[in-house]
């Protein structure tokens, strides 16, 4: 066990024991107090003295008779004077009870039924009284609890809190060992299904922390896989640039035109994907892009999309761009966003079918928000690929064509979420592939 636990279970067994300990002796004190009891004694003669008067009252002198032979005996005598300090029943009345003062009796007036008026007197109640009438709680004042009780209640005590410290800390052992297992590369070990069906805040710290464990393992092998692919994409220019200087070499012959063309094509494909994986780290990387520059959105779409008309051409498709006349001037990174949408509309030129249609769209929405659809004709992507297909390296099925390295889409998400964007694909009913971008639109003037 560990010290959070000792912590936790010397802690209850404290709380457990001073409460106690605080209960039995309010306890004690309520039922050993002298003036509690003698208060007890006086109510009681208080009631007593009450029921005297009412006696006298309404029945006269053979009630009050009648009363004083019923309980005469319980409680000390009550005295029934008259203004001549004579007693009604006839009982000869001590001088100690005429010398009394006044707060050390209980004095009541009261009428009999003959309209003489009379005087109850008692002595107020000195210590044996309390101990005559109560004597239950004489014994208790004395009484403590043996050896042998006290140690079985402490240890009763002392079990209940240890059950209580482990149940509380076993969570936090268990998430101790995840950590550890952590901190070794364990990626895949679930926590929360070894807490069983606790509902607490616990279960929820566990459940969280799973999802990190599984977040950083997705992360791991992403980051594997990437470092594969980044691997593959090198070797591949790296050894036919290599092959062709080992021709060169071999027949020691002056480099021509086709082969020169063909080394320029495998350098300019490694300067390619060398550019976006810089770009695709530092985006990653780097928490802040400066976002100064105004650009006019619909004038940035319209370039990338003559500049597309070629490779679209080329393939018998058309690029139909529906854009507003008027200026859409937003503050942004002119580099980024330029990249971002040339990604995703050759992107959508190369997957389209021969003849096919690309359409690109920008309109104003409410809540000063830009929404841009582009749209192909292609054979779409699957379901449970749609999300993927952001992700660095993504390979699409058999059924699109093969080309490029995957990562155009995945620097286009991460430029428009830098600008506090959002972009989603969907596949379109008729057949194709829409991606939609939404981007934050505060009205601005273009600087001089």
């Amino acid at each position: 066990m560990g010290r959070f636990f000792w912590k936790i279970f010397l802690w209850f067994l404290a709380s457990l024991l001073s409460l106690s300990a605080l209960l039995y002796g309010l306890a004690l004190y309520k039922l050993s107090d002298d003036s509690n009891q003698n208060h007890i004694v006086e109510r009681l003669l208080q009631q007593r003295v009450e029921a005297v008067a009412i006696a006298l009252s309404y029945g006269g002198k053979a009630a009050l008779q009648e009363y004083q032979q019923n309980v005469g005996r319980v409680l000390p005598r009550i005295w029934v004077l008259d203004q001549n300090n004579h007693d009604l029943l006839g009982r000869p009345v001590p001088a100690a009870i005429l010398a009394l003062e006044a707060d050390q009796m209980i004095t009541r007036q009261v009428k009999s039924t003959e309209g003489v008026r009379y005087q109850l007197r008692v002595y107020n109640p000195p210590q044996r009284l309390t101990d005559r009438f109560l004597p239950r709680t004489q014994p208790f004042r004395h009484r403590l609890p043996s050896a042998e009780r006290l140690s079985l209640f402490v240890l009763v005590g002392a079990l209940a809190c240890a059950w209580l410290a482990w149940y509380l800390t076993r969570p936090i052992r268990i998430l101790s060992r995840g950590t550890r297992a952590l901190a070794r590369g364990e990626l895949d070990r679930a926590i929360a299904p070894q807490l069983g069906s606790r509902k607490d805040e616990l279960v929820s710290l566990a459940q969280d922390f799973d999802k990190m464990a599984l977040s950083l393992h997705n992360r791991q092998q992403a980051l594997q896989q990437l470092l594969n692919d980044i691997s593959h994409e090198l070797r591949s220019p790296l050894t036919r640039i290599r092959l062709q200087f080992a021709l060169l070499e071999k027949h020691q012959q002056p480099i021509n035109e086709t082969d020169s063309q063909a080394l320029g094509q495998e350098l300019d494909r490694l300067d390619e994907l060398i550019d976006q994986v810089l770009t695709l780290a530092r985006l990653d990387a780097e928490s802040h892009y400066p976002l100064d520059d105004f650009i006019d959105l619909a004038g940035l779409l319209s370039a990338i999309c003559q500049q597309a008309q070629s490779e679209a051409q080329a393939k018998g498709c058309r690029i139909e761009c529906d854009l507003p006349d008027n200026e859409i001037v937003i503050s942004a990174n002119k580099e980024l966003l330029r990249r971002a949408f040339e990604n995703i509309i050759r992107n959508a030129v190369k997957y389209n079918p021969d003849h096919g249609q690309v359409r690109v769209n920008l309109k104003q929405q409410p809540g000063q928000r830009l929404s841009i659809m582009i749209q192909d004709q292609g054979p779409g992507v699957e379901e449970a690929q749609l999300a993927a297909i952001f992700s660095p390296f993504f390979r699409f099925d058999s059924s699109r064509p093969k080309g490029g390295y995957g990562l155009g889409l995945a620097i286009a998400q991460r430029a428009i979420l830098r600008h506090g964007g959002t972009i989603v694909a969907s596949n379109i009913s008729g057949g194709g592939l829409a991606v939609h971008i939404e981007l934050p639109f505060a009205p601005s003037r273009l600087e001089d």
